[in-house]
């Protein structure tokens, strides 16, 4: 199991599945899929989040029925954000806004049952493995697209870096670096992937040629693989091994 959050209480153990998606959001059951509506009219369908949550909910069950545990396992759906319109069919596991949270738990709680909560957090804690959490993108469900675009100042703090033929000026308060770029493929690495194409380069960095992108990923000597546009280049080596 790969729970997002995990709260052991008095009453029982809450599995909490955390969806950072932003837009309209329809639930729907037949079959069970979460529809996405963005700002702009798209439409992306995913799976339904209940369908894992069910799923960790009863390997939860199972992992503590091994260790002759008996305590009821909750589950609930949580988005964080506020700026999300929910909509759902009919009944199932409880849909949780981040505001709504601490009463949501509260209410469990509340009702104690007795149970030696000690021995269980030893139990799992026992049975704990080491998840690497990169991307961090795909980790915590979030959509590259979403993400801020080009390159960070590190002295007025605005991404308003731009390339110069021999450098990057800030178009915000004139401070200049040669290398403001390798931060912004470092953020690149540890959010979106170990790999970039000249493509995805220029537009992470919003930079317009293909030569001038070209021309600093072979200067930081990164690895590549594949011919023409296909070509990948590695970014390990900017933050070393994971």
């Amino acid at each position: 199991m790969q729970i997002d959050i995990l709260i052991i209480t008095p009453s029982g153990i809450i599995i909490l599945e955390i969806k950072n998606i932003r837009g309209t959001l329809h639930f729907k059951n037949n079959p069970r899929q979460l529809i996405r509506t963005t700002e702009t009219g798209e439409v992306h369908t995913f799976t339904h989040p209940e369908i894992q949550l069910q799923q960790y909910m009863q390997a939860m069950l199972h992992f503590l029925d091994t260790y002759h545990i008996t305590m009821p396992v909750y589950g609930a759906i949580v988005f964080p954000f506020n700026n999300v319109d929910v909509h759902g069919e009919g009944s199932g596991l409880p849909i949780v806004m981040g505001k709504e949270l601490p009463l949501y738990i509260y209410k469990f709680i509340t009702q104690k049952l007795d149970i030696a909560m000690d021995d269980i957090l030893h139990i799992i804690l026992s049975q704990l493995q080491q998840k690497n959490p990169f991307p961090l993108c795909r980790y915590y469900h979030i959509e590259p697209s979403v993400l801020q675009r080009g390159v960070y100042c590190e002295n007025c703090g605005q991404f308003s870096m731009q390339k110069l033929k021999a450098t990057w000026f800030c178009q915000k308060c004139e401070h200049r670096c040669k290398e403001a770029h390798v931060s912004a493929l470092k953020d690149f690495y540890m959010l979106v992937g170990d790999t970039m194409t000249n493509r995805e380069c220029r537009d992470f960095l919003k930079i317009d040629s293909p030569y001038v992108t070209k021309r600093l990923m072979q200067r930081l000597l990164l690895t590549r693989s594949g011919n023409g546009k296909s070509t990948k280049y590695n970014l390990s080596l900017l933050n070393g091994n994971r």
